[in-house]
C-alpha cells in the first residue's frame, strides 16, 4: 500500500512557495493543513481558515482515516514555532512516521531569554519526531548541540525544501551586461522586520547613495505604512509592495541582498542567482552554502552596515567584477535544481 504524505505548515501561500514543486510528492495521496496564523486565504482564493479550525479539521482527517491508515502515514511538520502542535497530535493518533520538516534555527539570531525560549521549542520538536529534515546542512551543528545527540537530524540534499524547476533559470548567454555609466539596482525581498535587517539595509544604503546617486534600492514584501513610512523615505527607495510576480523583478535587477540575523537557507537569493542577478549576504549559517568559494567577495560580515554598503559600491562601480559576480551566481544556483534534491530518510 503507498503511503499518505501529509503536510502540517503555516499556510497555503507557505505549501505553495516551498512544498508544491517538491519532491517528497510523487505520489497521490497528498494532504494539506495549516497549522500557523490564522488569516491567511487558501490558494484557491476560498474561506479563510483559523488556526482552530483546521486543528478539529486534522483531527477529524485522522480519526477518519482508520488504523491501518494512519500507520501508513507520513506527516511533516513545518517550521519552528508551528510544528509542535501537528507533532503531538499525530503522535497521539499513532500515525506511522512523524517528521518534523526544519527551515532554519531561529534560535541562533537572538540573545536573552528568546533565545532560550527558542531553542527549547527546538529542543521539543526534535525530540518528539522521530526524523528531523532541516533544509541546510549549516543548520545540523544547531539541532544536534545540546538537544538530542541520538536523535536521527538530516540534511536536505544539496539543500533548499524544493529547489527550483529547470524552466525557472535564465540561460548565462542572457545575462545582463551594465555598461560603466549604467545605474545598478538593488532588490530586497521580504517583510519589514528588524530580524530581516531591514535597518541595517537602509542605513548601509544610505551611505552607499552618496557614492552612488543613481543606483536603486527596490522593496518588495511589506506595504509602507506611518510605521515605517519616515525609515524607508530615503533617495533611490522604491516600495513595490507584494509582488505576486517576482521573477519580473529579479529580471530587470543586478543584485538582490540578504541581511537577516537567521534564516534557514534563503530562497530569494536562489530565485534571484536563478534568474541571472549577483547576489549579496549577510555570512550566516543557512545561505552560506549557495556561495561557493570563488563568491567569498559576495558575504559580508553580519549586522556590519559599513561592510555590506562597502560591499554594495563595489559591485555599482566596477560592471565588469559585477557581470563575473552573476555568472558565479547562475552557477551555484543550478547545484538546486529541483530534480537534484534528495531527502534523507524519506526518498532514495
Amino acid at each position: 500500500m503507498k503511503s499518505i504524505y501529509v503536510h502540517l505548515s503555516p499556510s497555503d501561500e507557505f505549501s505553495k512557495k516551498f512544498l508544491f514543486n517538491s519532491a517528497i510528492n510523487p505520489i497521490d495521496r497528498v494532504y494539506y493543513f495549516n497549522l500557523g496564523k490564522s488569516g491567511y486565504k487558501n490558494i484557491a482564493g476560498l474561506k479563510k481558515h483559523s488556526f482552530i479550525s483546521e486543528v478539529y479539521r486534522y483531527i477529524a482527517f485522522l480519526w477518519g482515516a482508520g488504523k491501518l491508515d494512519r500507520k501508513n502515514m507520513v506527516v511533516f511538520c513545518h517550521t519552528t514555532r508551528y510544528a509542535l502542535a501537528g507533532i503531538v497530535l499525530s503522535k497521539i493518533f499513532g500515525v506511522g512516521k512523524v517528521i518534523y520538516f526544519n527551515h532554519g534555527v531561529p534560535y541562533i539570531g537572538y540573545s536573552g531569554i528568546m533565545r532560550y525560549i527558542l531553542k527549547y521549542l527546538e529542543m521539543l520538536n526534535v525530540c518528539c519526531s522521530d526524523l528531523v529534515l532541516t533544509v541546510s546542512s549549516s543548520m545540523l551543528p544547531f539541532l544536534k548541540k545540546g538537544i538530542c545527540g541520538r536523535k536521527n537530524i538530516q540534511a536536505i540534499l544539496p539543500g533548499s525544501s524544493s529547489g527550483l524547476p529547470e524552466e525557472y533559470y535564465v540561460a548565462s548567454s542572457s545575462l545582463k551586461e551594465n555598461s560603466a555609466t549604467e545605474k545598478t539596482i538593488f532588490v530586497y525581498a521580504g517583510r519589514f522586520q528588524r530580524r530581516k535587517g531591514v535597518y541595517l539595509l537602509l542605513e548601509a544604503w544610505k551611505e552607499h547613495q552618496r557614492r552612488c546617486k543613481d543606483d536603486e534600492l527596490w522593496m518588495c514584501g511589506f506595504v509602507v505604512s506611518p510605521e515605517n513610512s519616515t525609515v524607508v523615505d530615503a533617495p533611490g527607495v522604491r516600495c513595490l509592495g507584494y509582488v505576486d510576480d517576482m521573477e519580473k523583478i529579479y529580471e530587470q535587477a543586478d543584485v538582490v541582498v540578504n541581511c537577516s540575523w537567521h534564516e534557514g537557507f534563503g530562497y530569494t537569493l536562489l530565485e534571484g542567482a536563478a534568474k541571472g542577478c549577483c547576489i549579496l549576504s549577510a555570512d550566516i549559517p543557512g545561505p552560506n552554502i549557495i556561495f561557493s568559494k570563488w563568491m567569498r567577495s559576495q558575504l559580508f560580515e553580519s549586522m556590519n552596515a559599513s561592510e555590506l554598503s562597502l560591499r554594495m559600491t563595489e559591485f555599482s562601480q566596477n560592471k565588469k567584477r559585477l557581470y563575473c559576480a552573476k555568472i558565479l551566481s547562475l552557477r551555484s544556483a543550478k547545484r538546486f535544481l529541483d530534480s537534484k534534491i534528495r531527502y534523507p530518510g524519506v526518498t532514495s
